[in-house]
């Protein structure tokens, strides 16, 4: 019998290490700890799920035009002291980015900048748990949060753009 959970417990360690989410595609990264060594500019995206429990499966910094993701759900626990940690995707996924960055970036612009430091649009979580994240750093200037209700059609609309587009593993 213990030969028999021996022979299981290896096999179950090596079948882990041949099914693991490695991928040549994928740099590992280690931590960047947006407070301490960020670089001067940077933008982190993404849907937040917050009704009926905080879910995040992924957000996206772009910085020096390279795109990170975080999948570790950190957010969810941290909110407004979240610190970006994750891993560079490949170029051709910043390339993308860059295009939904754009979108953001325009309807942000519409929106009046009531001088907080963290900004609501609509009401996320009201009706489906919903939100976008995004969080902007410019050289010199404090970080500016904003969270953008998904039931808003411009809002969504950017967030399928996302989910459509970016691929994070």
């Amino acid at each position: 019998m213990k030969k028999i959970l021996l022979v299981l417990c290896i096999w179950g360690v090596l079948w882990q290490c041949t099914t693991s989410n490695s991928s040549e595609n994928i740099t590992p990264l280690t931590s960047i700890d947006v407070t301490k060594n960020a670089p001067d500019n940077y933008i982190v995206f993404g849907r937040v799920g917050v009704g009926w429990g905080c879910r995040t499966p992924v957000l996206y910094m772009l910085a020096n035009n390279k795109l990170y993701a975080d999948s570790s759900g950190s957010y969810c626990q941290q909110h407004e002291k979240y610190q970006f940690k994750g891993y560079l995707l490949p170029d051709a996924e910043a390339t993308k980015a860059a295009k939904i960055i754009s979108q953001i970036n325009t309807v942000i612009a519409k929106e009046q900048n009531d001088g907080n430091s963290i900004q609501t649009v609509g009401c996320p979580g009201c009706t489906d748990g919903g939100m976008l994240l995004v969080q902007i750093k410019e050289k010199n200037k404090a970080l500016k949060n904003w969270r953008l209700d998904d039931m808003i059609s411009q809002y969504s609309s950017i967030l399928m753009d996302i989910e459509k587009n970016l691929k994070f593993k």
